[in-house]
């Protein structure tokens, strides 16, 4: 189904008092929650996420999840980018209890995802493993409930081609010619289809890619390059402004929390 899956984040994580969290277009999200509670803020929605369900939320679903201020939440999360890209009206909740076989794999994803944590650090061989159980879980998402994608392989390669090459600069002029078409039509169509422009969508995917690297211990410089900035200052910057903090306070504050 998918022919590509790249992983920002994923984990299973403890969170307590004051946290929120804003999702960013571009980014799925497959989340479950083990104890605690979160609401869903989103598109005219205000809903309580349940215990025992599993949800994904699409790339193209603006929201935000608030946290329980006096509980300590313990969730399992998947942040994703797929191609071609995932592309739905709202996010899926799934009662596992209902479909054993999602249930079974949607387990089996959790305890990988526990273990080889991405902020381990751990080999390519067990991130291709990662990835695995996620595709399958996503084959049996589809079967049993349903998930639309962007079938223009014109956007299809462009989202490919800007995975591929995020450490570099990225021409509108080239994902235009990949996609074979105008330029300027190609920016309508992008947008038409993924909800923001190229150049934001390639901004947001740089900037989760470098959450992602400095919470697995990356040094701000190598982040920088890794992202397709060669100057550290201008990394920096781009970071504080998307964030609130640069690079090096961001380190800090995780080193404490």
């Amino acid at each position: 189904m998918f022919d590509d899956i790249r992983f920002t984040t994923y984990g299973r994580g403890f969170i307590g008092k004051n946290w929120f969290a804003s999702e960013s277009i571009g980014i799925n999200r497959i989340y479950y929650i083990h104890s605690g509670g979160v609401c869903y803020s989103g598109e005219g929605r205000h809903d309580e996420l349940k215990q025992g369900h599993l949800y994904l939320f699409p790339q193209n679903l603006k929201f935000e999840l608030d946290f329980d201020k006096e509980a300590l939440i313990d969730h399992t999360y998947f942040d994703f980018v797929t191609t071609p890209p995932i592309k739905l009206d709202n996010y899926i909740d799934i009662d596992l209890s209902k479909h054993k076989l999602i249930n079974s794999a949607a387990k089996i994803l959790q305890e990988i995802g526990e273990e080889y944590s991405i902020r381990k650090r751990v080999s390519k061989r067990y991130r291709e493993l990662v990835k695995s159980y996620t595709k399958n879980l996503l084959f049996l998402i589809d079967e049993e409930v349903g998930i639309k994608v962007i079938e223009d392989e014109r956007i299809n390669n462009a989202i490919k081609h800007i995975h591929k090459n995020i450490e570099r600069e990225i021409t509108l002029e080239e994902l235009a010619s990949i996609s074979c078409i105008e330029r300027n039509y190609f920016i309508k169509l992008f947008k038409k289809n993924m909800f923001v422009t190229p150049y934001q969508y390639i901004k947001n995917y740089r900037m989760t890619k470098a959450v992602s690297l400095l919470e697995r211990g990356y040094p701000v410089s190598d982040v920088g390059i890794r992202i397709g900035y060669s100057d550290v200052s201008a990394f920096s910057h781009a970071f504080k402004k998307e964030y609130g903090i640069y690079p090096s306070e961001f380190i800090k504050q995780k080193k404490h929390s």
